[in-house]
Parts: C-alpha cells; sequence; structure tokens
C-alpha cells in the first residue's frame, strides 16, 4: 500500500471513528454530555433489573411498521424529521463501511451490519434507561446504512470509470 492509498485510508478510519462519537452522542445521549460514572450507574441498574428492562421493552414499540405508518397518516414536521432523521444518520456510516472495506463487504454484509449497530443502540437505549426501544428505528436505520453504501459504491464505480476515462484520453494524446 502506498503512502497516499495509506493515508487515505487513516483519515476516512479517523472520519469513522468521529462518526461512531457522534452517532452514539445523538442516539443514547441526546447532545447531552457523557458522564461514565451515570452510565455505569444505569448499565448496574439495567443489569441488575432484568424485570424492568422487559417492561421498557414492552412500552416501546415491538411492531414493525407501526410508528413508520402511523408517521406517514399524521405527517408533521416531527414525523417526517424522526422517519428522514431514522435513514439519514445512518447513511454514512454504509458510506463509510463502502470506503473502509474496499470491496470485502458486500450490501448483504453491510445490511447486517447497519442492522447490528441499530440493534446495539436500541439494545443500549433499553438496559440504560436512555430512551425506548422502536424496532421501526432499526427498520429505518438499517435502511439508510445499506443506502448509503449503495450510494458509496456507486460513487466509487463512477470515480473509477471517470478515472479510465481520463487515463485512455491521456495515452490517445500521447
Amino acid at each position: 500500500m502506498n503512502v497516499r492509498r495509506l493515508l487515505h485510508h487513516v483519515i476516512i478510519f479517523i472520519m469513522y471513528l468521529i462518526y461512531i462519537y457522534g452517532l452514539f452522542k445523538v442516539v443514547l445521549f441526546k447532545f447531552r454530555a457523557i458522564e461514565p460514572v451515570d452510565l455505569w450507574r444505569r448499565l448496574e441498574r439495567g443489569l441488575g433489573d432484568p424485570g424492568a428492562v422487559a417492561e421498557r421493552a414492552q412500552s416501546g414499540n415491538l411492531i414493525p411498521f407501526r410508528e413508520i405508518n402511523r408517521s406517514l397518516h399524521h405527517v408533521s414536521g416531527h414525523s417526517v424529521l424522526n422517519l428522514a432523521g431514522n435513514v439519514m444518520i445512518f447513511a454514512p456510516y454504509g458510506m463509510l463501511l463502502a470506503l473502509l472495506a474496499n470491496n470485502r463487504i458486500t450490501a448483504a454484509g453491510a445490511l447486517l451490519r447497519s442492522f447490528g449497530l441499530s440493534l446495539c443502540l436500541e439494545g443500549a437505549q433499553l438496559v440504560l434507561s436512555l430512551g425506548s426501544f422502536d424496532v421501526d428505528d432499526l427498520l429505518l436505520n438499517t435502511s439508510g446504512g445499506i443506502m448509503g453504501f449503495l450510494v458509496a459504491k456507486f460513487c466509487v464505480k463512477l470515480g473509477h470509470k471517470a478515472g479510465t476515462i481520463r487515463r485512455g484520453r491521456r495515452e490517445a494524446h500521447d
């Protein structure tokens, strides 16, 4: 791997780390400060009382498309922001996966990784009492991740074709 390519990979990885930090900050902490002591207490409470976690899970949305349908039938600024936001917040994840993986991850792999990360965040909200579990968030987040992945793959392919065309023109003029 040449220096330029290595630097490119390092920059994308740093962007990935910053994105993951921001994602956790937005989804779990709703832009509040991250207090490790409070987080630890919440974890102890959540793990110490599985019954309370189960109650919180049951009070969340466990029926696929229920909140999505409700949002589509009762359109408001909040519902549009919620739907679009849950898709868009995961699009960078898919894009960064595509750029970091360098053709080692398929669309199915990106879908599974997006679903897994979203499930971890929803589970953390549940166990840490930082929000409610919503299966529709899993669907929307996963959709955003796969869309971002596909857009990035398309752009990379487009960039390679443009580079090939430019090289071909340069060689034709030489």
